[in-house]
């Protein structure tokens, strides 16, 4: 259809216009300089892949900035895909689903549902402002209090309902949790063993104490939001990225240690290992430690240098105590390379030659302690048990494709 001029819009465009840019302008003008800002956080800025994926990177953040900023509301509250594989900052764990809403301290709300098959679904309580008001003012996020689905009644089906506020409501003889003082957010996780198999839980939430109808968000608030979105943007990757750098000091690289990680509202029955890693082509790392006898929950998986985890969806990066073998002897080891070395417990660097290793331990008897060995790939068999099962082409494609299929079938968003 050939363009049609129309004088009377033409006519209203001229005189909007420049109002329009330069409000446009404010809001898109901050976003430029991001990049530039996080330079110093690249530990390879001569690789233009890298320098690029930081730009992936930070438009993956400004669309999560979206449901942040301009979608999420304390006072309707509705759990927003906090970290997936295209929500891809903060280094979030494959295995889990991550939902969060603002919330108000002083609210009160209704949460319900049912409760699934997957291994765990837990609520953590925080505060801080970066995730609900795209500052860095009030920190990240800091636990106020973690709680768990199976500590509720349930109902045969699974069914579940809980009040959050305060103080208990005096006419509630049911499931209560209370929102500590200075609360912002509820972060929920939903921990799957077997991607394949389990079945989400289907959460709802409501807020009691205010009027049902929600209006239109006004011009301030909106101009409010708007203007944070640069700043959820370069918060959200920065928080991460100078983590990691903590954590390559603490360490260095091709090294596993246990780390605090209070501030980042972890699930207080976990423990969190970290390390970086630094290899060659040629290279392999080698970590093994000892499984315990009881432990309600396990994994490890690798990020790159700003935490962006890497492709869980098409490749191996991660494994949990439901896939990874383990001998007789009770030993899990798992090897980290480039290129795959034919054992089952590959966890494959998707060619980058630095990024970061994350191991958690949730409900176990016995924390275990980790050992590292630089290897060459060509040595792999060599260093492993005989019994050590050779995995083929075949066999690696075939569980790729499980891993896509099971990946597809959870809730992501």
């Amino acid at each position: 259809m050939s363009e049609v001029s129309n004088p009377e819009v033409a006519a209203r465009d001229a005189a909007a216009s420049p109002l329009i840019e330069a409000e446009w302008r404010r809001y898109t003008e901050p976003l430029t300089a991001l990049a530039g800002r996080l330079a110093g956080h690249l530990l390879h800025t001569e690789d233009g892949q890298i320098r690029h994926e930081l730009y992936r990177t930070l438009f993956s953040q400004l669309s999560a900035a979206y449901f942040s900023q301009l979608q999420a509301d304390p006072r309707y509250p509705d759990f927003w895909p906090m970290y997936s594989s295209a929500y891809n900052s903060q280094a979030p764990n494959p295995d889990n689903s991550h939902y969060l809403t603002p919330i108000d301290d002083d609210g009160v709300y209704r949460i319900s549902g049912f409760r699934g098959t997957v291994k765990r679904v837990s609520f953590s309580i925080g505060t801080g402002t970066l995730y609900t008001r795209g500052t860095m003012e009030g920190g990240a996020i800091r636990s106020l209090g973690e709680y768990d689905l199976d500590d509720l009644t349930l109902g045969e089906d699974g069914a579940f309902e809980v009040l959050l506020s305060r103080e208990r409501p005096p006419e509630s003889g049911g499931n209560w949790w209370q929102l500590g003082a200075g609360a912002t957010n509820i972060l929920v996780r939903q921990t799957s063993y077997d991607w394949i198999n389990e079945i989400d839980a289907r959460i709802a939430i409501e807020r009691l104490d205010g009027p049902t109808a929600r209006p239109r968000r006004t011009e301030q608030e909106l101009a409010a939001a708007l203007q944070n979105m640069a700043d959820y943007t370069e918060g959200s990757v920065r928080v991460t990225a100078l983590y990691f750098s903590t954590i390559r000091q603490k360490f260095g690289f091709n090294r596993l240690g246990y780390i605090d990680n209070t501030e980042w509202a972890p699930v207080v029955t976990q423990r969190y290992a970290y390390g970086a890693f630094k290899l060659r082509e040629d290279e392999a790392l080698l970590i093994e430690c000892q499984l315990p006898a009881r432990c309600r929950y396990w994994s490890i998986h690798l990020t790159e240098d700003l935490g962006a985890t890497l492709d869980y969806i098409n490749r191996q990066t991660s494994l949990n105590g439901f896939t990874a073998h383990a001998g007789e002897d009770r030993i899990f080891r798992v090897v980290i390379s480039a290129q795959d070395p034919g054992v089952p417990n590959w966890l494959d660097t998707t060619g980058l030659s630095t990024g970061v290793i994350q191991s958690r331990w949730e409900g176990c008897d016995a924390w275990p302690e980790f050992s590292t060995r630089l290897i060459k790939l060509a040595d792999v068999r060599a260093e492993v048990p005989p019994d050590t099962p050779l995995i083929d082409a075949e066999q690696r494609e075939s569980a790729i494709r499980r891993r896509r299929k099971g990946a597809q079938m959870r809730k992501r968003w």
